[in-house]
């Protein structure tokens, strides 16, 4: 779909009191395209008029029609469809109306807690993964090894994307350890976690690992991350429903 494409279906939203909101999301709602990006929308109704909406020639554009009612709960922290949040943040609505706007502002934003509870999951199952992959590479499955490492990123990005969009999370996570180049200050004794019991000392389990339902992933004796020192049970990753291998 060209510009003028999208141009006339602003104009028609624009004239159209059923249309509440009209905003041009992905790549180039946030000014991060290429020619060959998609022409991705979202265009929030009236109940009543979200079928008319739906049968409306979209063109080449891939565009989401959702009613105001379902709108309310839609993209929500902890909902089936929060990834799409992210997508909202830091959007211009070309049609406005009934504080559609500040909608998007707000779910595009996570409050604080909101925020840690879903980047400490994410790098618990990060951690995890990368558990998996070490393993496997221990056991020289280097395919199986490559797709974990992988897998571990999908992680690493919701980590990143809930803390992006919460300002007062990354203050927390920047005070830890400012610019020295170093650990932050007590990282080393969550990520350590107790996984053979010694007599001579007890290591709680890293919170981080735990948090969100993963088994601990990394001790060392000098603090350093080594998840091929592991060995255990096996349990079960609640994130992917996938054993994980001890």
């Amino acid at each position: 779909m060209s510009a003028a494409d999208w141009q006339a279906l602003v104009h028609d939203a624009r004239d159209d009191l059923t249309a509440i909101g009209l905003v041009l999301t992905g790549g180039r709602g946030k000014g991060v395209w290429t020619e060959q990006s998609d022409w991705d929308g979202l265009l929030v109704v009236t109940d009543p008029a979200v079928q008319r909406w739906r049968d409306r020639d979209p063109g080449a554009l891939d565009l989401t029609v959702i009613g105001a009612t379902a709108f309310e709960a839609y993209a929500e922290p902890f909902t089936p469809i929060a990834w799409r949040g992210y997508d909202f943040a830091r959007l211009s609505a070309d049609v406005d109306r009934g504080g559609f706007q500040a909608a998007l502002d707000r779910k595009g934003r996570l409050a604080p807690a909101a925020a840690a509870t879903i980047a400490e999951e994410a790098i618990g199952g990060s951690l995890n993964q990368l558990d998996r992959a070490a393993k496997n590479a221990r056991d020289e499955a280097m395919e199986a090894a490559r797709l974990d490492l992988i897998e571990s990123l999908s992680y690493s990005l919701t980590a990143l994307f809930a803390l992006e969009r919460s300002a007062p999370a990354l203050q927390q996570v920047a005070r830890l350890g400012p610019g020295t180049g170093a650990p932050p200050r007590g990282l080393d004794r969550r990520a350590r976690g107790r996984h053979r019991r010694r007599r001579d000392r007890s290591r709680p389990r890293s919170r981080l690992a735990t948090g969100g339902g993963h088994r601990t992933v990394v001790r060392d004796g000098r603090g350093q991350v080594d998840p091929v020192e592991l060995a255990g049970p096996s349990r079960r990753c609640p994130a992917r429903g996938r054993p994980v291998r001890a």
